[in-house]
């Protein structure tokens, strides 16, 4: 079993690595530092031209009849008609096939369930007062539903998310 020290840090650290790992280590760098060169290089290649995208896109979010999304596939930069947009989500919304509304939400009334639970373990001594703060859900929120345009189809239609 290897055990780690503490050391100083002007103390020189010894390697006891056979010649072959030392081989596999000293390759394994150069690719690393390789991978480094390049990454870099492409990135400063294209930093001239993202950033007048970025602030074009930036402009154009704060033109309220605009809606701007990423795809759902790639890294695709979609925008859309807002009134558009929210005719899609509202009818992808009211497909009572896939969701239902609820008049009531369940969310504060489950939390506070499971909340009762918990302290009954804790009270009873199967969870310590530790694991009970740690697991003990406080504000919880029901889950966010938006759409994402399927840039890959007819349409644009709207895949839903329901983020949580």
């Amino acid at each position: 079993m290897l055990r780690y020290e503490e050391c100083k840090s002007d103390e020189p650290v010894i390697y006891n690595l056979t010649l072959e790992q030392l081989k596999l280590s000293n390759k394994l760098k150069k690719l690393c530092d390789t991978f480094r060169l390049n990454t870099y290089k492409t990135i400063s290649h294209y930093k001239d031209d993202i950033e007048p995208m970025v602030k074009t896109l930036r402009i154009l979010s704060k033109d309220t009849p605009i809606y701007i999304s990423s795809g759902d596939k790639g890294r695709a930069v979609v925008i859309l008609d807002k009134a558009d947009f929210i005719t899609k989500i509202e009818s992808t919304l009211n497909d009572t096939k896939t969701f239902k509304e609820r008049k009531i939400d369940p969310t504060s009334k489950k939390e506070d369930i499971l909340q009762e639970k918990l302290l009954k373990l804790n009270k009873s001594g199967f969870i310590s007062d530790v694991e009970y703060r740690y697991a003990r859900p406080v504000g919880s929120q029901p889950g966010k539903a938006y759409g994402l345009p399927k840039i890959h189809t007819k349409d644009l239609p709207l895949g839903p998310i329901i983020d949580l």
